[in-house]
This record gives C-alpha cells, structure tokens and sequence, in this order.
C-alpha cells in the first residue's frame, strides 16, 4: 500500500470515493513509487531489527537510511505532481509530503484540481490554521475522564501533538518526543490529541509506552479539521500569547530542531 512510504497518513481516500480515472492517476504514480517504496520496506525491517539488538549506533544508522529513502521518495512524488498539475490524483499525492511542500505546491495545480472534491478539502487542510494564526479553543476528555481546555495552559507555551495509536510513524517518534518532554517540561505543556483511536487502545498505548505528558482523546474530525491535520503525526507550537509560531507533519527532525531554537537560551 503506498500508505507505507508517508510520513502520515492521508484522511482523502476515506472520505471521497476514486473513480477508474483517479485509479490510473494512483496506478502511474505507484509504478513511479515502487523501486523506492520496495527499498523503504526493506529498510524498515532492518531498522526493526536493529531496535531488538538496542544498538544505539546501529538504529541511528538504519534510521537514517529509512529517512533517506523518505526525501527520496517525496521528491520522485514532487516530481509526479509538478509532472502532471492538471490531475485529480496529484491533490493527493500532494498532500503525503510534507507541509512546506504543500504550501509550495499547491499552488501549481490547476484550477479545476483545485476546485475538486480533493482540491477543496486539500485547501481547507492548508490554509484552516497556519503560523500566525490564533489557536482555536478546545476542550477533550483526558483517559481520566477529566476535562481539559486549551486555555488550562494559557501564558505557557504549548505543543500539541495529534497522533494514533495506529500510526506507526506516530510510535516511532515516541521516543524522541519523551526525550524532549524531560528536557522541555518546564518550560512548555505537552499535550498530545489522540484521534481516530478507540479509547480502549488509545489507554493502552498510553500505558504500553508510558506517556506521561497529558493525553487527550478526540472522537471525531471536528478538531483535525480546524487545526488543518492532513497526517499524523502534527505538531503545533503555540506560544504564550496563543499564536501558533509552528506546525510541522511527519516525525522529522524539524520539529526537535525548533524546540531547541526557541528554548537555547
């Protein structure tokens, strides 16, 4: 499935149906994909293992040859898009890359693409909350059943992370954001939003990985939708002042890279 090559996973093809025209679209970008797509499975599997043998250098290694074949594979999906502008299924493929890319890209396709079914929701997704903008209030249940509001963290900075517990991407960065949780917990709340899980696994996979930041549950799209998730997993930054000053798709390095810009000092 060409799910197995994102970052995230993208909510379009559950939401609106792909006709024969769309299929082949899908089909000549799979061709395109396969060889990389055939590589990244391999790598996968050996990063696997190398988390059994909990050699650290070792995982480093394979984790960065998994994340080689990523860019390489975004860039071969780029390319399809820049490629084929006037096609429906480049909505897609678009919106599997990450959000610079999207914003950078989006803007390419053609018209009628973009007033589509895919291309509608696809604008909707990118430009529903963006940097700058003021983060929209919510309130979820945590697995305590206790309520939570965004404005609990008001005057603090905060990062949300909407995930699943389906996500394997999702549980691959759990490590990293427990690493940045110990370093950054007094200086900004982790709040992660798990969405599309059913509360049974969601509370399992928060004991499973022990998440000791404040989880939240959401049950339908109304939140992802206002906050413009295409994928999980998202990160947001919101500071003080309740601006989003970033957002960023996938499990890259960016994210981490700025935490460390805003806290150095």
């Amino acid at each position: 499935m060409i799910r197995k090559i994102n970052h995230f996973s993208s909510p379009l093809k559950k939401q609106f149906p792909i006709n024969n025209q769309l299929n082949e679209q899908r089909n000549e970008l799979l061709k395109i994909l396969f060889p990389s797509q055939t590589q990244l499975n391999s790598a996968c599997l050996k990063y696997a293992n190398a988390k059994l043998t909990k050699d650290s250098l070792q995982i480093k290694k394979e984790s960065e040859k998994v994340d080689k074949i990523i860019s390489q594979i975004n860039a071969e999906t780029t390319g399809f898009i820049v490629k084929h502008p006037d096609w429906d299924y480049s909505v897609e493929a678009l919106m599997r890359l990450p959000m610079d890319s999207c914003y950078k890209y989006y803007p390419i396709l053609s018209k009628n693409v973009q007033s589509s079914f895919f291309g509608e929701y696809a604008r909707d997704v990118l430009y529903s909350l963006k940097t700058g903008d003021v983060a929209q209030a919510f309130s979820l249940p945590d697995q305590n059943g206790k309520t939570v509001s965004l404005s609990d963290f008001k005057g603090k900075y905060v990062v949300l992370e909407f995930w699943g517990s389906w996500c394997g991407f999702c549980i691959k960065d759990i490590p990293a954001m427990k690493q940045y949780y110990s370093k950054y917990k007094n200086k900004t709340a982790f709040v992660s939003i798990a969405c599309r899980d059913s509360e049974k696994t969601w509370k399992a996979a928060i004991a499973k990985h022990q998440i000791h930041w404040t989880n939240l549950l959401s049950n339908d799209e109304k939140l992802t939708r206002t906050y413009g998730i295409e994928g999980f997993p998202t990160k947001i930054i919101i500071n003080p002042e309740g601006i989003v000053v970033g957002k960023f798709l996938g499990e890259g390095s960016e994210f981490y890279a700025e935490m460390d810009r805003l806290f150095k000092n």
